[in-house]
């Protein structure tokens, strides 16, 4: 019995999770693995973060970074910590309209 309510209390909040999550996509000049590498640390300490990618074969080197509550200043100052450059190009929700 308490571990069905806790599987269900887990499903829901994933859910719940799920429903709230944003995507921002950012031009960056962000073009190899050497790179992915030198912003990895600096991405993956922002707790709203739950996932990134660079498309380095894109003429824009498109960041995308979805996550709960992510604040797009945010992501952009982190990139430039890292010694790159960054601009807002979308943010979506989940419903994959713009917000």
């Amino acid at each position: 019995m308490l571990c069905e309510k806790i599987e269900k209390y887990s499903l829901d909040h994933i859910l719940i999770k799920i429903v709230n999550m944003e995507i921002l996509k950012f031009k960056t000049n962000i073009k190899c693995g050497g790179c992915i590498a030198t912003v990895t640390p600096f991405l993956n300490k922002e707790e709203s973060i739950q996932n990134w990618q660079v498309d380095t074969s894109s003429a824009d080197k498109v960041l995308t970074v979805s996550g709960h509550d992510v604040d797009p200043q945010k992501v952009k100052t982190l990139v430039e910590k890292a010694g790159f450059k960054a601009e807002v190009v979308q943010v979506l929700g989940t419903s994959g309209s713009d917000l």
